[in-house]
């Protein structure tokens, strides 16, 4: 854990604590599942870790207005007890400094939060231009390339086309019959399990700027098992049809298996 300081948020570990309270925070969670949530977050290695760990939890809950006595009551039992004697490793006045920033701490949470941060709102993205499993024909370089649409989904404000990229590969439009016995990227199968799909989560802005070279050919369904079991390859920045082009064909460099095996019908 690389720690910079002996500030309450000077270390990865205080960061991430403090990140994750403010993420669930600004994503609409309550007061009381995010104390639920970051106490199963807790994994506290040593006697530093857990003091850093309080603290900015701590910090964090009293920013949104959520600090609990208990809570508070831990910070008192470390200033109590003292801080780790491990900050001495950093420099030999390091310890005395952190107890002194810990008791800092204390004195601003003891005092009621007079301007709690307001919760971060974030536009919904609504209009999704394809329905889920339809098969799309992508216009680049004189010829069809062939996607199926998987799923779009949000967070905060940024928002991904999830598709499945398959191998075809034509001048002439693909159908869903063709589609079928095309190739898709996957995850090898583990202990004769069922394999799962790799998808390519694409940035909606750069879809949306391009949507008239995605022609609709068909749909199929595909098992949400399969798609549960893979993972997704999350891009943006595309500059155009042909970096898009790319990242398929990267994407299908390695396992693959026909459509049609995970499919349903």
């Amino acid at each position: 854990m690389a720690i910079d300081g002996i500030g309450i948020l000077d270390s990865d570990l205080a960061y991430d604590v403090y990140n994750h309270i403010m993420e669930m925070y600004h994503n609409g969670e309550s007061i009381e599942q995010i104390g639920i949530k970051i106490k199963e977050f807790n994994s506290s290695s040593d006697e530093m870790d857990g003091e850093i760990f309080t603290a900015a939890c701590a910090l964090a809950m009293w920013e949104i207005g959520g600090l609990t006595n208990e809570q508070m009551q831990a910070v008192r039992d470390i200033i109590s007890k003292g801080a780790s004697s491990i900050w001495k490793d950093i420099s030999p006045d390091a310890q005395k400094q952190r107890q002194r920033v810990l008791s800092q701490l204390l004195q601003k949470i003891e005092q009621p939060n007079q301007k709690i941060k307001k919760r971060k709102k974030y536009k919904k993205i609504s209009n999704v231009l394809f329905s889920r499993g339809e098969i799309l024909a992508v216009h680049v370089n004189n010829r069809y390339r062939c996607v199926i649409f998987e799923r779009f989904y949000q967070h905060r404000n940024d928002g991904y086309y999830s598709f499945v990229v398959t191998t075809y590969n034509s001048g002439d439009e693909p159908s869903a019959e063709t589609v079928l016995y095309e190739e898709i990227p996957v995850t090898k199968k583990v202990n004769g399990g069922e394999y799962g799909i790799r998808t390519l989560d694409i940035d909606y802005k750069f879809i949306e700027e391009h949507k008239s070279a995605f022609l609709k050919a068909g749909i199929v369904s595909i098992d949400p098992q399969s798609i549960n079991s893979g993972f997704c390859r999350q891009v943006s920045g595309f500059n155009d049809l042909q970096d898009m082009e790319w990242e398929m064909d990267d994407i299908l460099l390695g396992e693959k298996a026909e459509l049609f095996v995970c499919c349903l019908f």
